[in-house]
């Protein structure tokens, strides 16, 4: 049993290291204060070519308390930002920043983007589009070479108590496993 469990989780391993770098991707982490949960997000850029994201947004009620220089958050004058209009998916987003000048550009990061929220999850769904310098075409940003646009989500910000009680539990039976063996080795 434990060289099944030991092989899965192995297999877990490499299937998750193995996984191609995505064009854009977005890490997250998680404080908690007084107020709620902050979740800071840090956007990756690595589409390639002169695509400069500018538009960024997640799907996390809550309000923005942080923004990075250069950039403004759209809660002003946006309720929230649907990718369907631009070809996307039917998915709403809440909160969302967008950036007039350079943005992000290919091959670079930019972190700040934060959002104080009562609530801690654990995937978040985010969207960004990039402006690769000739307007948008009839299908808007998806499907689009020259300004590309991609949802995909944040996981695993902060680990829910179950699973690090999974976790240790977990431990703990490799450690009562591995005593076991070693004393019916030496019997």
């Amino acid at each position: 049993m434990m060289k099944t469990m030991f092989l899965a989780v192995t297999a877990a391993l490499a299937v998750a290291t193995s996984v191609a770098a995505a064009p854009v991707s977005v890490s997250a982490s998680v404080s908690h204060g007084l107020d709620g949960f902050t979740h800071v997000f840090t956007l990756t850029n690595d589409i390639g070519g002169s695509n400069n994201i500018y538009f960024f947004g997640v799907d996390l009620p809550g309000d923005i308390v942080g923004t990075p220089a250069s950039w403004a958050d759209t809660a002003n004058f946006n309720s929230g930002w649907n990718t369907l209009a631009d070809g996307g998916p039917n998915l709403e987003f809440v909160n969302t920043w967008c950036c007039a000048s350079i943005g992000t550009p290919s091959g670079t990061s930019t972190t700040g983007f934060s959002v104080l929220s009562l609530q801690r999850q654990s995937h978040i769904r985010f969207f960004a589009y990039a402006f690769g310098g000739s307007a948008p075409n009839g299908d808007g940003h998806f499907g689009s070479t020259t300004n590309p646009g991609y949802v995909g989500s944040v996981s695993g910000t902060v680990p829910e108590p179950a699973s690090w009680a999974m976790l240790i539990a977990g431990f703990g039976l490799v450690g009562i496993a591995a005593r076991r063996r070693a004393k019916a080795a030496a019997a």
